[in-house]
């Protein structure tokens, strides 16, 4: 009995240990900081470590994103302080012409601005939209060792939104995200805003930081939902400061009294295309829902990069932002 109970108690201890470390590892890879404050704007490692992901992209695309990339370059810097003490940077990019509008513009998980939209970005300044694109916390030139997957992003979303706001009072914005800036951007729009923001803009996000993690865990990582997912969002919260729980997009999209663009590949593998269909039922008539049949994740633009643009250009003129 003794002897049983000892390799009971050590197996038990062994699987505890194991347990830690995978969730451990969990924290670490959905949540930690990988790379240095430093902006893609500047530092050209940096930016050609991104570039390489798009080296099979027809030739027309990169050089958008090179153009893209050298207008930020020299766009003007702004930075300000988030509501737990992070300098958060970004740029801020005029069109040629005169402003017709803004967008703030947030980009995905682990990514940077011209990775994300660089070529979208230089058809926007062409249509005469002034362009605020931030690095979110924990990415690029802001700082802070946590990615929150949107829930305290979107509080950051509301700074910058008030921060243009102050600078152009009579100037229009529409806020525009990716994958979790997509998310960032619906979970901010229940929040208060100030008065000239008037839409916002949502390509390939989810319904919720929980689900999204849930559905890396279980579908593309097969690992055991339980014990490995509580004890893993417990360490979040005590290692991160913040809970899976705490926001949701369809939630915030259904308070939210702003109308949305929602736009999702339907062939996106990472992020389900069922996770757009559900924002655009909460949404309910607030709604425009633009879908590409052969986009995967992040790459509608990639696939109809007109009918995107034009997409854009009609939406945002029927919230009285005329480009």
């Amino acid at each position: 009995m003794t002897v049983f109970l000892t390799v009971t108690i050590i197996a038990a201890a062994l699987l505890l240990l194991i347990l830690a470390f995978a969730a451990y590892y969990m924290y670490r890879f959905a949540t930690v900081r990988l790379t240095p404050v430093s902006t893609v704007w500047e530092d050209d490692e940096l930016f050609y470590r991104f570039r390489r992901s798009y080296e099979k992209c027809p030739p027309a695309y990169m050089e958008k994103r090179d153009v893209f990339r050298k207008l930020g370059k020299s766009g003007r810097r702004l930075s300000i302080a988030s509501r737990d003490g992070l300098k958060l940077s970004a740029r801020l990019i005029l069109p040629e012409g005169d402003v017709k509008g803004a967008l703030i513009m947030f980009h995905g998980y682990r990514s940077e601005p011209t990775h994300d939209f660089g070529p979208l970005g230089s058809d926007l300044l062409k249509m005469g939209l002034m362009l605020l694109v931030p690095d979110q916390r924990a990415h690029g030139g802001s700082e802070g060792r946590h990615i929150t997957f949107g829930v305290k992003e979107r509080y950051d979303a509301v700074l910058w939104a008030e921060t243009l706001s102050e600078m152009y009072p009579d100037v229009s914005i529409g806020l525009y995200g990716l994958s979790m800036g997509a998310a960032t951007v619906t979970m901010a729009a229940e929040l208060p805003l100030p008065p000239n923001v008037k839409a916002v803009i949502a390509d390939c996000g989810y319904t919720s930081p929980l689900e999204i993690c849930e559905k890396v865990m279980v579908r593309d990582m097969h690992l055991p939902k339980f014990p490995l997912f509580p004890v893993s969002r417990l360490m979040i919260r005590l290692a991160a400061g913040f809970d899976f729980c705490e926001a949701s997009s369809v939630d915030a999209i259904r308070k939210a009294p702003l109308p949305c663009l929602i736009i999702h590949g339907e062939k996106d593998g990472f992020v389900p295309f069922k996770m757009g269909e559900a924002l655009r039922d909460a949404a309910d008539g607030k709604c425009t829902f633009f879908s590409v049949p052969e986009a995967d994740h992040g790459n509608s633009y990639l696939y109809a990069p007109n009918e995107y643009t034009q997409t854009i250009r009609r939406f945002l003129h029927g919230v009285d932002i005329n480009i």
